[in-house]
């Protein structure tokens, strides 16, 4: 499959994983302020008055405009039952010259818990690995943030390096990030681990 230039929209059993539109705005602008959702990646939250919408609206160009360029692919989540933008996800770096990617993820903490995390990683590692043959992918997380750290061991997602005081919180608090790698010739293992988990837990159709 060729890279997805414009508008990009994958569905899944309960979501929608899409291009950002501007409709997206102000529900994202209060996700990426929330203190909460973001507990473990304060240095994100634009505090203390949060995201603005400007600023916000720039991050969508930003994005759509490196998708544009095969140089990310990055995706609103929209759960199905409500149609309401509960995070957002995907590649924020791409490299197709040398087939590796970066992924992050955000999920309104609202709906932590429900496995909207598995099915995220499940599509769009899938799609990255399938379709656009990404070879290498990386995962950045930070030392507090012990869930994710265990998400990526459970899915066997390897732990790679530790870089430390990397990054700093808005109150000047260094945080140390864990990384953490897939590749290719690991995704056979990780996918039918994230099946798995999906179809026995939560009662999912995965395909």
């Amino acid at each position: 499959m060729s890279f997805p230039l414009e508008f990009f929209n994958i569905e899944t059993p309960r979501l929608i994983l899409r291009s950002p539109i501007i409709e997206d705005d102000e529900q994202l602008q209060a996700i990426l302020s929330d203190l909460t959702t973001m507990k473990y990646l304060r240095f994100l939250t634009n505090e203390p008055n949060g995201w603005t919408i400007e600023q916000i609206q720039n991050r969508r160009k930003n994005f759509l405009n490196l998708q544009s360029q095969k140089k990310a692919l990055y995706v609103h989540v929209i759960e199905k039952e409500t149609n309401k933008l509960i995070g957002s996800s995907g590649f924020t770096f791409i490299d197709m010259n040398h087939l590796n990617g970066k992924f992050g993820i955000v999920i309104d903490h609202r709906y932590w818990k429900f496995g909207f995390c598995s099915e995220i990683h499940y599509y769009l590692l899938k799609h990255a690995f399938e379709q656009l043959n990404l070879h290498r992918i990386s995962f950045e997380t930070f030392e507090l943030n012990r869930p994710m750290q265990s998400f990526f061991e459970k899915f066997s997602i390897q732990f790679e390096a530790i870089r430390k005081d990397c990054l700093r919180d808005p109150d000047l608090t260094w945080r140390t990030g864990y990384d953490y790698v897939l590749f290719d010739f690991q995704w056979s293992q990780t996918k039918q681990l994230l099946k798995q988990h999906l179809e026995q837990k939560f009662n999912l159709l995965i395909n």
